[in-house]
């Protein structure tokens, strides 16, 4: 077995918010907060309802609203986790798929990074009304790649989300507390790729 794509997770995973970031920016650092504990309290879900109950709050659809717009104001090139760039280069080089999966929209976050471009898929779950672990985002990138789960390897920050989606959709995972290692275990999994240090 093979890797032949690689899903990226976007928050805490390919970028990170400083702690510096949040204390300049207190309101939009308790939105962003907000948000995931709402998030966290839906999780496990088909969502159908997500949307329209986040619509039936008025103060719930601004948070939702702000939420996406603070995400794009905040980060920057340097929230950029330092091993991401050589993952990248890597999986260019050796023709691996890579794809971006997040809970919430991040095109624009991709481009405030400078990141926009390269990436086969860019999805997510929000869309598919059902947040992580809830594997369909994934089978989504999956079915976009035209790449069988089982050969997909799925980098997040989070064991309760990201490692549980990945499990459900028989899916390699490592935690972005590991990226140094990235590499090396692509390489254990794929022997005949270039070497990139």
């Amino acid at each position: 077995m093979t890797i032949q794509g690689v899903v990226f997770d976007f928050d805490n995973t390919i970028a990170t918010l400083d702690v510096s970031t949040f204390l300049r920016h207190p309101v939009k650092a308790t939105v962003l907060k907000e948000m995931k504990e709402i998030c966290d309290q839906h999780r496990g879900f088909r969502l159908s309802n997500f949307s329209r109950r986040v619509a039936q709050s008025t103060a719930r659809k601004e948070l939702l609203e702000q939420h996406d717009q603070y995400s794009i104001q905040l980060y920057k090139k340097q929230h950029i986790h330092h091993e991401i760039h050589k993952i990248i280069q890597y999986c260019d080089q050796n023709n691996i798929a890579r794809a971006v999966l997040s809970d919430h929209p991040c095109i624009q976050k991709l481009q405030a990074i400078g990141l926009s471009s390269g990436w086969s898929a860019i999805v997510h779950c929000r869309h598919y009304q059902a947040l992580k672990p809830l594997p369909d985002a994934l089978f989504a990138v999956s079915a976009q790649l035209g790449i069988a789960p089982s050969t997909l390897l799925m980098i997040g920050d989070r064991w309760d989300t990201d490692a549980l989606m990945a499990y459900h959709a028989g899916t390699h995972f490592i935690h972005s507390s590991m990226l140094k290692t990235v590499l090396q275990q692509i390489r254990c999994i794929n022997p005949n790729s270039d070497v990139i240090d």
